[in-house]
């Protein structure tokens, strides 16, 4: 447009801009200090911070008012929207009620009425309106926007499904309709000028309303940017200077010079938990340099990821802070509470939701301690599969029952179970107690009903805690939903996501600002605002810069091109610009630091203990600080460390040079630093001192006795005086440590249920184990083969198992997947006998399911002396023919990784494979001299595909050398627990995979345990290679 008389661009740093702000203030008020002055903000929060910031200038202000965009708008408006409001979560309904009615709806196929369709349609459909491109204009272009055909017949089905959303919408008002109408208003020429400030992106419908804006009054814009070139050309948005000079037809001037630069620090914490510490740890540390709390702020890009960790060092720190739109209350323990009770309705009460919400309760206090741990036991033993009322018929059954007589040989262990049981059945009574009355009622109702009715729940069972008014903010939204769909019947499965829309639109705000303690802010909440200490943690991949998430309706190219072709401002999810709007922000949240700026990051994912990359953006700034590249190994140097101002933190290392959060650091501080004052700790402080050891043990180069190094370990603590199974041999071989937390000490993972309608994998091959025990029972008593059988009776007996499981679980599922569970088993079985049948050296069958039990003297190599150990165990099945047999090892799973290759590897693996070995070693108790061994593998189909049955076999000359390996091992193992070496291990030696993916007590050993105990293997392997672990390994 033409230059117009009075229209002035400022552009620069937020701190230049402020003070070019002010300036321009003050010149306007100099004749009349009286005289309004008009200032479009961004956000409320930046109006309250220039607001107080020109109080403190001006020592009191009058008639300067500061206004949104929706606050002009409606001051343009002659006459109000006769329309009702658009509820919060009305738009949510109205794509849904799009993507149903439209026929071209079934683009979307089998994603047609979930909620996320939906969710997209409403992101899609939000850019387009923000960029001021009708629905209508993207269905026209659709064959010039689309690269392909097949894409092209795609838009123009998405672009009628998003016709029909906005002409559903346009029965409503909402703050954009106020926007476009106010556009559409012509108003009086003023002089008057209208103040912009902080702004830098507006989209097509604001950058219209400002457009008609300024053309009827000058004005001033204070554009912020960081000196970094723009991207121009067709199809590519306008931002910062280039739009702003583009809207006033005007040149950008710069607004001044920047204050002068401020002390930056680096913080590197070994995890999230560590680096929250630190946050806390720096802000106390500005509060001891005399800086208010007020005047410190957080600035989190991820709050999802980053703010609990953070809330919750605040809060145990008791420092106050301000937030004024956090996570969403269904991130909160009430909000999943909430939502959890109307899951357990809508979901048919599966097991899952009852735990999930039994963890919440525990957590909120309203169950007692371990009720979620043994209200798991409970379901396991009563196998509830009817909902609600099944669950509470077979409690009171199985409270009734009486308990069972127990052998004398026993020892009291049956009444122990059965005395633990009682316990685990009544938290579950206690809990179905606790949720009968509040549970809301499941039929279907109108949106005002589910409203009133869930506000009744929520009160009811969650209306004593605090911020239970958040609650009944989230079931309001939904009664409002009536305005929409009126006298709508809805199903408790349709008002579930959006419930969980309502709690998660709810944000957990805390404080006032410059109030209530310091500010916990996104980089966006904080443009504008100065504080004197700025901390920015997250600075790691994925977290700051985030990734952009790509829009699968609309494709960022094809986003270009109908910008281009429409001349709108339609911005793209992704790419460079993405990266662009990143870098900006970081510079808008690094800029907001007067004094000191704290940059931290968190270098490993506790969940995974995988490493995590440092954000470019840390990278970039400490490599123009340094003025050459610098890796993360670089900074391990602390004299490069301390020229950068960067702090490393170490995992079981704190540094005792900076200060500490609070008491309990400075006394473990005290007690690392003087073991005298550790050796007089009281008796209520030991625990303390405990944990102070193994810190100090985690962070030695070898193992130590909180990792397995005991000074000795009786064969009795780990066996007793029991046989010993080639599975628990197995364990013991594979990690000693895992052996001694659960046989020794006799921890275990909680129990969980299984899966309220489909057959766990352990379930089926119980099943098809019976199966094949009870086929070949018949095979050897007609005297027939086994593949025979098993081809002709594979169905029935199928059936057979699979009633009797049904009946023994009172199990009553749907007839469909009663007959799919059938069919399953039956093909497990096929696929045996379709084995069976092409065995080239079939054995006559000799036995399934033969008990050994044994003693065997096994001569280990020279001074390992004689291991004396009874095994027990059964074999699957045992073919033989005189003195030659063969003994099988029924695998119901994928033959991976075993392979059917490098068969020699898997014979012993150090012990891990013992289970052929010892079968092997029964069979030539039993008479036979020539011993052959394999694993039977069945496995489950693949999509599509049939059940298969692979044969990993070893021949009699590989099985000798096995048992001769399994007397080496178990000289080993002996030797092993005789010295006290239960020692841990992370890699499989079969496998060569992660042992503790899998482990069911890795908790124990901690976050960061196999970088730490991979770097004590490697010390132990250099001081003692010969070690009677180390030795095992290396057996095949």
């Amino acid at each position: 447009m033409a230059a117009s008389p009075g229209h002035s661009l400022f552009v620069g740093d937020f701190a230049a801009l402020e003070v070019r702000f002010f300036d321009e203030v003050r010149s306007l008020k100099a004749t009349d200090p009286l005289r309004a002055v008009d200032v479009l903000v961004g956000s409320n929060l930046l109006g309250v911070y220039l607001r107080r910031r020109a109080a403190e200038a001006f020592g009191g202000i009058a008639n300067l008012r500061f206004l949104t965009f929706l606050d002009l708008a409606r001051e343009r408006l002659r006459e109000p929207d006769p329309r009702p409001p658009l509820p919060t979560l009305g738009e949510a309904l109205l794509a849904r009620r799009a993507l149903v009615e439209t026929p071209e709806g079934d683009v979307f196929d089998v994603l047609r009425e979930r909620p996320s369709t939906a969710a997209l349609l409403v992101r899609t459909a939000a850019d387009l309106r923000g960029a001021g491109i009708a629905a209508s204009v993207l269905r026209d272009l659709s064959p010039k926007v689309a690269r392909t055909g097949d894409r092209a017949a795609f838009l123009a089905n998405v672009a009628t499904v998003l016709c029909r959303l906005e002409t559903l919408r346009s029965a409503f008002a909402d703050a954009d309709a106020a926007l476009e109408r106010a556009a559409l208003e012509s108003g009086p020429t003023r002089s008057e000028p209208l103040l912009v400030y902080g702004l830098y992106d507006l989209g097509g419908v604001r950058e219209a309303l400002l457009s008609v804006i300024a053309r009827e009054r000058p004005v001033l814009a204070f554009v912020p940017s960081d000196g970094a070139p723009e991207e121009s050309g067709d199809g590519i948005p306008l931002v910062r200077a280039a739009l702003f000079s583009k809207l006033l037809g005007v040149a950008a001037l710069d607004a001044g010079p920047t204050p002068a630069s401020f002390e930056t620090d680096v913080v590197v914490a070994p995890s999230d938990l560590s680096e929250a510490r630190e946050v806390v740890r720096e802000i106390l540390r500005a509060v001891d340099d005399g800086v208010p709390l007020y005047r410190i702020a957080v600035l989190v890009r991820d709050p999802v990821r980053q703010e609990p960790a953070i809330v919750a060092e605040l809060t145990q720190r008791r420092i106050p802070f301000f937030r004024p739109a956090g996570i969403g209350f269904s991130r909160t323990p009430m909000g999943r509470a909430a939502f959890g009770l109307l899951e357990l309705q809508a979901g048919g009460f599966e097991t899952e939701s009852l735990l999930a919400l039994v963890d919440v309760l525990e957590a909120l206090g309203l169950a007692a301690a371990g009720s979620r741990a043994r209200v798991a036991r409970a379901l396991v033993e009563l196998r509830a599969r009817g909902g609600w009322d099944d669950l509470r018929r077979r409690l009171r059954t199985r409270l009734a029952r009486p308990a069972p007589e127990e052998p004398a040989e026993a020892e009291g262990r049956l009444s122990r179970r059965e005395a633990r049981l009682r316990l685990d059945l009544a938290a579950l009574g206690a809990i179905i107690d606790l949720l009968d009355p509040v549970l809301p009622e499941a039929t279907p109702a109108s949106w005002r009903a589910w409203g009133q009715r869930l506000a009744a729940s929520f009160e009811e069972l969650l209306g004593g805690l605090p911020t239970a008014e958040e609650l009944a903010s989230a079931a309001a939204r939904l009664e409002d939903l009536e305005r929409v769909e009126p006298g709508a019947l809805v199903a408790a499965s349709e008002v579930l996501p959006l419930l969980g829309r309502a709690l998660e639109e709810t944000p957990v705000r805390q404080g006032r600002f410059e109030r209530d303690g310091l500010a916990l802010l996104a980089p966006v909440s904080a443009r504008g605002l100065s504080f004197d200490v700025v901390l920015v943690p997250g600075l790691v991949e994925q977290s700051f810069p985030r990734v952009g998430r790509p829009d699968p309706l609309l494709f960022d190219a094809e986003r270009a091109e109908l910008s281009r072709l429409t001349r709108r401002p339609l911005a793209p999810r992704t790419g460079r610009r993405h990266a662009r709007e990143e870098r900006f922000l970081f510079h808008l949240a690094t800029s907001s630091a007067r004094r000191r700026l704290v940059l931290l990051a968190a270098r490993r994912e506790a969940a995974t203990d995988r490493p995590r990359l440092l954000s470019p953006f840390l990278v970039d700034l400490l490599e123009r600080r340094a003025g050459h590249p610098v890796s993360e190994p670089d900074l391990a140097d602390p004299a490069l460390a301390d020229r950068l101002s960067v702090r490393w933190i170490r995992l079981g290392r704190p540094s005792t040079a900076e200060p500490p959060v609070d008491g309990e650091e400075a006394l473990r501080r005290a007690l690392a630093l003087s073991p005298r004052l550790a050796a007089a700790l009281p008796p209520g402080l030991e625990p303390l001192e405990r944990a102070l050891r193994r810190g100090r043990a985690r962070a030695e180069g070898r193992f130590t006795e909180y990792e397995g190094r005991l000074s000795r370990t009786p064969r009795r603590l780990l066996f007793g005086d029991r046989p010993l199974s080639p599975s628990r041999l197995e364990r013991l071989a594979s990690c000693a440590y895992r052996a001694f937390l659960m046989d020794a000490l006799g921890l275990s993972a909680p129990q969980e249920p299984p899966d309220e309608l489909a057959l766990d994998g352990r379930t089926v091959g119980e099943r098809a184990h019976a199966a094949l025990e009870t086929l070949a029972a018949e095979a050897m008593r007609g005297g027939t083969s086994l593949a025979d059988v098993l081809a002709s009776r594979a169905d029935d007996e199928a059936e057979r198992q699979m009633k009797r499981f049904f009946a023994e679980w009172e199990m009553d599922l749907p007839p469909v997947l009663a007959e799919a569970a059938t069919a399953r088993l039956a093909g497990l079985l096929r696929a045996v006998a379709e084995l069976e049948t092409r065995r080239k050296d079939p054995l006559p069958l000799a036995g399934t399911e033969v008990r050994f039990g044994l003693s065997a003297g096994l001569e280990a190599s020279a001074g390992d002396g004689l291991a004396l150990v009874s095994l027990t165990g059964r074999i699957d099945r045992l073919d033989r023919d005189g003195a030659e047999a063969r003994v099988v090892d029924y695998k119901f799973s994928r033959p991976s990784p075993f392979g059917t290759t490098n068969r020699k590897r898997y014979r012993i693996a150090g012990g891990e494979k013992v289970q052929l070995a010892a079968y092997a070693l029964a069979a030539r108790a039993l008479g036979a001299s020539s011993i052959s061994s394999e694993y039977l593998f069945v496995y489950p189909e693949k999509a599509g595909g049939e059940p298969g049955a692979v044969s990993v076999a070893f021949d009699a000359a590989a099985t000798c050398e096995a048992v001769e390996s399994l007397g080496r091992a178990i000289a080993l193992l002996d030797a092993t627990i005789r010295a006290g070496d239960l020692l841990p291990r992370t890699e499989s030696l079969s496998a060569g995979e992660s042992l503790c993916s899998q482990c069911d007590v890795a908790a124990v050993c901690g976050p960061g345990h196999r970088r730490v105990y991979d770097v004590k293997r490697a010390g132990e392997t250099a001081s003692d290679p010969g070690a009677p672990l180390l030795a095992l390994e290396a057996i095949p």
